[in-house]
């Protein structure tokens, strides 16, 4: 390992855990698990957040799969896209909900 720290290897080194109640990772989701319940506020309203965006991001992705014109006209590659993306907002909906309701 010293040797790899010799070389300039950033991987070289432990790594810090990632928040284990659902951030990505970032410094302020690490801060925010060291501090611990009295930032609690915060993560929680972050998570509202992103859960309006992301159920505004499904809304939108619906109402687009639901219009027929949409559906006629695109291209294949698009309406498939679209529907991925659906998908991946659900997942992620459903995560950051999972995320919320392990705070309380």
């Amino acid at each position: 390992m010293l040797a790899a720290i010799n070389r300039g290897d950033r991987d070289a080194g432990p790594r810090a855990p990632h928040d284990v109640r659902g951030g990505d990772g970032s410094v302020r989701d690490r801060i925010l698990a060291v501090r611990g319940v009295a930032d609690t506020s915060q993560l929680r309203e972050r998570y509202l957040r992103e859960i309006a965006r992301l159920e505004s991001e499904v809304a939108r992705s619906e109402k687009k799969l639901a219009n027929e014109g949409f559906i006629a006209k695109a291209a294949a590659e698009v309406v498939s896209g679209e529907r991925a993306k659906l998908d991946e907002y659900r997942r992620e909906l459903a995560r950051t909900r999972d995320a919320l309701g392990a705070l309380a």
